[in-house]
């Protein structure tokens, strides 16, 4: 008869529910809620001064202590020390960290250029984790500097009710930083528009446009374009004004410069001559010619010479005492070069060339300079090149032709109003 042999296997221990496990943990071991993740790290790893300072973030904005502590276990927060330069992320990187500033600073760069910092209690590359987007600038340590590192693998972790708080305090910080920008930019707006003002009491349009075309203005690369074309060109002197200013107050002086000088950019914007530069009692101003074709010519150097007589009125009018000031004028047209012909640290736009030289002589010419021709010089002086592309009513308001003396050759002059004999 075959003996039956018992089964040795140890008989198997009831089957315990998961509601078991969660409403009755063993004493040695915590099991965490279903919605919850582990802890990846003990809370009493990360220091007291850490959670303080975390605390008083806006991020954690209305957590309890109970809120914070769970949010440090489950969000993994790290601290890290940085020293000064090291960079937290490079531009165009993948957006899965923030940081809060401890002490220190942080600077958003793009290019080499500051774009904002953020100091001791700051979030900081929160933008790019929030849109789960690349990083639009690079982060960098300015000083030694202390942060702490929260993951967006550490959010995603976080028990709903603090994970939608989290949120909700990230939409409030984007918010107050959108506002700061905006008045950031508002301001910026205001000073490009003064600084355009700026721009302008110093060059004007044309000297602006070749400016600009240089880009950005680097002392140690600068832009050596330069532009060649034809130019009116006008120099103006106030006759006498020495004498005048002699015996005059400073403040006195200056004011009757100013007032003379703005009597002739006046007079000279109305017909679109330019002014480059002013130069003591004096000017030196041009009218660009774009294209330089022969009715082009004609056009210019008629404006130019309407720009001149308007402009010695304007200085006829103008009386220091009982005096009345006159104001002489040279005018040429001809090829020159148009640049930042100035020095390293100190732009200077504009025109050089012989044409340039040869319109001076003519402001600059005497009595005692005329070789042939009409002895008597009128207030107005054109050279035969802006002469030739008169037109008849034009040429009769310069009725006297002179010849004067020059250092490579004497000059050919036409000059008015008549003077009386």
């Amino acid at each position: 008869m075959a003996i039956k042999v018992p089964d040795e296997t140890p008989p198997k221990k009831p089957r315990r529910s998961q509601a078991a496990l969660v409403t009755a943990p063993t004493a040695s071991v915590p099991v965490a809620p279903p919605t919850a993740k582990i802890p990846k790290r003990p809370s009493t790893l990360l220091h007291a001064k850490y959670v303080a300072a975390l605390t008083r973030t806006d991020l954690l904005r209305g957590f309890s202590s109970r809120d914070v502590d769970e949010f440090v276990r489950s969000a993994d927060v790290r601290p890290r020390e940085c020293a000064d330069r090291d960079i937290l992320c490079r531009r165009g990187e993948r957006g899965d960290h923030m940081w809060v500033v401890l002490s220190g600073r942080i600077d958003a760069r793009v290019e080499g250029n500051t774009i904002t910092s953020r100091g001791p209690g700051e979030l900081v590359g929160e933008q790019a984790l929030i849109e789960g987007s690349d990083r639009s600038t690079d982060l960098i340590a300015c000083g030694l500097t202390e942060i702490l590192c929260i993951s967006d693998e550490g959010l995603q972790g976080l028990p709903d009710r603090l994970r939608v708080r989290i949120w909700q305090n990230l939409a409030r910080i984007e918010s107050v930083k959108l506002r700061q920008a905006t008045a950031t930019r508002s301001d910026q707006t205001n000073r490009d528009r003064r600084n355009q003002g700026f721009i302008r009491a110093f060059l004007n349009l044309h000297q602006e446009q070749i400016a600009r075309a240089q880009g950005d203005i680097d002392p140690d690369h600068p832009h050596l374009g330069v532009e060649s074309g034809w130019y009116v060109i006008i120099f103006t002197d106030l006759v006498g004004f020495s004498r005048f200013a002699k015996d005059m107050p400073d403040n006195e002086t200056a004011a009757m410069i100013r007032d003379c000088m703005e009597a002739q950019t006046v007079a000279f914007e109305k017909e679109d001559v330019l002014v480059d530069k002013f130069m003591g009692d004096g000017l030196m101003a041009y009218m660009p010619l774009r294209p330089p074709s022969g009715a082009a010519k004609g056009r210019a150097c008629k404006k130019a010479l309407s720009a001149a007589f308007a402009a010695r009125e304007a200085i006829r009018a103008i009386r220091v005492g009982d005096q009345t000031l006159s104001l002489r004028l040279g005018l040429h047209i001809g090829q020159a070069r148009a640049g930042n012909f100035g020095a390293r640290l100190r732009m200077q736009v504009t025109l050089i060339g012989d044409q340039i030289n040869y319109a001076a002589r003519l402001e600059q010419a005497r009595e005692d300079d005329v070789r042939d021709g009409e002895p008597r010089l009128g207030d107005i002086r054109v050279s035969d090149e802006f002469f030739a592309h008169l037109a008849a009513p034009e040429r009769e308001l310069l009725p006297h032709r002179t010849l004067i003396k020059a250092k490579q050759a004497d000059i050919w002059i036409q000059s008015g109003p008549a003077v009386q004999r």
